[in-house]
């Protein structure tokens, strides 16, 4: 395999979305990495956004657990 080369999830459209509060995610910032269950990396991105949050692409010290 290699790095770098995009997998589908396992689960595609499987599983129902939750939703939730137009800003449940305000103030959190997530980090997307590896295959997803049952979202595309870009659906998983912007569902985070339209929910308020922030995506970044690497961990950092402001990144909390």
């Amino acid at each position: 395999m290699n790095f770098g080369e995009r997998k589908d999830p396992p689960h595609k459209g499987e599983k129902e979305v939750p939703e939730g509060a137009p800003d449940c995610s305000a103030g959190l910032t997530f980090v997307i990495s590896g295959t997803l269950d049952s979202l595309e990396g870009e659906e998983a991105e912007d569902l985070i956004k339209r929910h308020g949050g922030c995506v970044t692409v690497s961990v950092s010290k402001k990144t909390v657990r």
